[in-house]
């Protein structure tokens, strides 16, 4: 899919900011290209039928739903609550850090 960057978001790509409220808002493309483009990714996870990535935006999570199967991004959704996080801390293995 080709991103392109909306006009009104120039100003959040200028300023390296976005609100949760305002990332909230955007349409299903415009979250994906700030994503790529003011995001930082921190992890994947895979069921089977989906890959879940989670980024960091600022003060808050994000977490793009891809589905392997239509190669296609099925859904992107905001989240402050940790508890969003335990399918990723699940899968770190820390095994090293307590040798």
């Amino acid at each position: 899919m080709d991103i392109i960057m909306p006009v009104q978001e120039y100003s959040i790509r200028k300023n390296n900011m976005v609100a949760f409220d305002k990332f909230g808002k955007l349409s299903l493309e415009e979250k994906a290209w700030y994503l790529w483009n003011g995001g930082s990714f921190l992890m994947a996870n895979e069921d089977g039928q989906f890959r879940y990535n989670l980024f960091r935006i600022n003060n808050f999570y994000v977490e793009l739903i891809y589905n392997l199967e239509t190669e296609e991004i099925d859904k992107i959704r905001a989240f402050f609550s940790e508890s969003f996080l335990t399918p990723y801390l699940a899968s770190i293995d820390i095994d090293e850090l307590l040798k």
